[in-house]
């Protein structure tokens, strides 16, 4: 019986793009296709490049012999369009822009306005989740003077929220 370890064999791999709702991701574009073995270490530097794309929530690599890399992903979901400073983009529940650009799909989305919007959206989407009626009507809501909401509706109508706790 030999002593002798037998020779690691890598064999290179290229991540070419996956497809998601909403987009693409690439290789190139997001730095994935340098990896040519996938130890510990190596495992770890492409999780944390995955998650640096911003539709990911949280990711998971996974070497599975003999040849086999496992990526799962845990995506961010699109909650709202938040306008501030003259721009628009798409926000999740955390406030995390997931993307600026090309937004038509998601037009169906609530507009918030204004530079904390997003931080005090959750408790404003709850508010529409609970009352669906409302939620169909409403176009967009303003944060205002860092205490309270203002809604208008799509046939024009303002609502002002109360400050304070909504109660739910």
């Amino acid at each position: 019986m030999s002593s002798k370890k037998p020779e690691e064999t890598t064999r290179p791999f290229t991540v070419r793009e996956a497809g998601r709702k909403g987009g693409t991701v690439t290789a190139e574009r997001h730095g994935l296709n340098h990896y040519r073995a996938i130890g510990k270490k190596g495992g770890q530097r492409v999780k944390e490049l995955i998650e640096r794309i911003s539709w990911v929530r949280e990711a998971h690599v996974e070497r599975r012999l003999p040849d086999t890399i496992y990526i799962g992903l845990v995506e961010r979901k699109p909650l709202a369009l938040w306008q501030n400073k003259g721009k628009v983009r798409l926000i999740d529940a955390d406030g995390v822009t997931l993307a600026d650009g090309k937004l038509e799909k998601f037009a169906g989305l609530v507009i918030l306005v204004g530079e904390d919007a997003p931080k005090h959206a959750p408790e404003l989407l709850r508010l529409l989740h609970v009352e669906p009626a409302l939620k169909g009507r409403v176009e967009a809501a303003t944060w205002v003077g860092e205490r309270r909401w203002d809604m208008k509706t799509k046939n024009g109508i303002s609502v002002k929220l109360p400050e304070g706790d909504l109660g739910l």
